[in-house]
């Protein structure tokens, strides 16, 4: 797989991270159709739960980083921990700011878009992201509260249907760090 060594152009990044989702989904068997490929790193595990089978039921392919048994859904499956090749894969993570399981500043360089609580480490760098105004960098929720989670990955979703809001977040994203 080739990973970018520097700061890429957007370009190189978007290329580099379709040939990385290609290589996951063969790894994971996760079919082409699924709408995109979170990582999940939520630490208490009925949230978790809960974020993964709704993931499942909309035809989002999730990773979950634990060490804990996770419940057999469709297009979903766990590691101990993420690979940081295999980070540019991803389109998105949810992190509930609990744990260290993932490394969001090398989540974001390798383009992929948190999905955090409002109140986090990166508080004053993260702004949510407003479509209107081709701003922010990040989809964030008020409370750590599984369904805000989820309707902050249903946003993401929704906003990334549109090439050029898709555009404009990763390039954000990706000139966070």
């Amino acid at each position: 797989m080739n990973v970018p060594k520097t700061a890429p152009g957007i370009s190189e990044l978007r290329s580099a991270k379709e040939s990385a989702k290609v290589g996951l989904r063969d790894a994971h068997a996760f079919p082409k159709s699924v709408q995109a490929i979170a990582l999940v790193a939520v630490c208490n595990p009925a949230k978790r739960d809960f974020l993964l089978e709704g993931m499942s039921a909309i035809g989002i392919a999730a990773v979950a980083v634990t060490t804990d048994e996770i419940p057999h859904l469709k297009n979903v499956v766990s590691i101990s921990k993420a690979n940081q090749n295999e980070l540019y894969a991803f389109d998105f993570v949810v992190s509930d700011g609990e744990g260290e399981e993932v490394d969001l500043v090398k989540c974001m360089k390798a383009g992929v878009v948190p999905v955090v609580p409002e109140k986090n480490v990166f508080s004053g760098i993260l702004k949510d992201f407003n479509p209107m105004k081709f701003e922010g960098n990040a989809f964030l929720f008020k409370d750590d509260n599984q369904f805000r989670m989820f309707a902050a990955v249903v946003s993401y979703l929704e906003n990334v249907k549109f090439p050029e809001d898709r555009r404009i977040l990763l390039k954000h994203v990706a000139e966070t760090f």
